[in-house]
């Protein structure tokens, strides 16, 4: 079941502007904290946490769009048996 919301997640990332929009905003969210904190004293170690925050990033966004999806089908089950 994961691997077909995963093709769907996937397919929006790709064919869709529907996320687009969230990722430039959690793009820049990465950058300020990054400038802010200037945990990062040299370029290739800023660029290297840097990915690794954009990789948790997509993780995080990916697992929470197959959490709502599968509420949300749980949910419209429901709301179908209940009548």
């Amino acid at each position: 079941m994961d691997k077909k919301i995963k093709e769907i997640y996937q397919f929006l990332l790709s064919e869709t502007e529907y996320l687009k929009e969230s990722r430039k905003d959690i793009d820049k969210a990465v950058e300020v904290f990054l400038k802010k904190g200037m945990l990062c004293q040299n370029e290739t170690e800023y660029e290297k946490v840097r990915d690794e925050l954009f990789a948790l990033t997509s993780f995080s966004e990916e697992t929470g769009f197959i959490k709502g999806f599968q509420y949300a089908v749980m949910l419209m089950s429901e709301c179908y048996t209940a009548k």
